[in-house]
């Protein structure tokens, strides 16, 4: 399940959350927002943002849960260290880990530490956009509007 997920009351509110003035807050309809604006892609209970991973498109969950920065669905290919740590769901298990290069809202992020997965973990999604990567930025859910916006906070 992840961190933020889109509810009725959401669902016509915009949420900012502030990691480094470690804030969450609901803002009124016609706040002026500042930042880089992706499309959001709403699914059920789920936001999906596009972002480019090793040059290669591809839409990702957005989760305020995840305590990592990316979990990625390359295919059976994807070689590296099997390592174990906490996966999805707080579940244990161990994970191939590979170094990626993520490039989204401007911003280009090399050495990536990114969980691999052979298959999908939601149907047309690539994977999940975790905390510490959005850390970067004032992340806001401007639901009504189907954007998010980053604002950077840290080079």
């Amino acid at each position: 399940m992840t961190g933020l997920s889109v509810s009725i009351s959401l669902a016509t509110r915009i949420v900012e959350i502030d990691y480094e003035r470690k804030i969450i807050r609901l803002l009124e309809k016609g706040t002026l927002l500042y930042g880089t604006a992706l499309h959001l892609k709403k699914r059920d209970q789920s936001v999906a943002v596009e972002l480019h991973v090793n040059g290669k498109a591809g839409w990702f969950r957005v989760d305020t849960g995840c305590a990592h920065p990316l979990e990625w669905t390359k295919g059976p290919e994807s070689n590296g260290p099997f390592l174990p740590r906490t996966s999805i769901g707080l579940q244990m298990g161990g994970v191939v880990e590979q170094r990626t290069e993520v490039a989204f809202a401007g911003q280009v992020y090399r050495d990536v530490p990114t969980g691999m997965h052979r298959e999908r973990v939601f149907p047309e999604e690539e994977g999940l956009l975790g905390n510490p990567l959005l850390r970067h930025f004032k992340v806001i859910f401007d639901l009504p509007h189907s954007r998010l916006i980053l604002d950077p906070t840290s080079p």
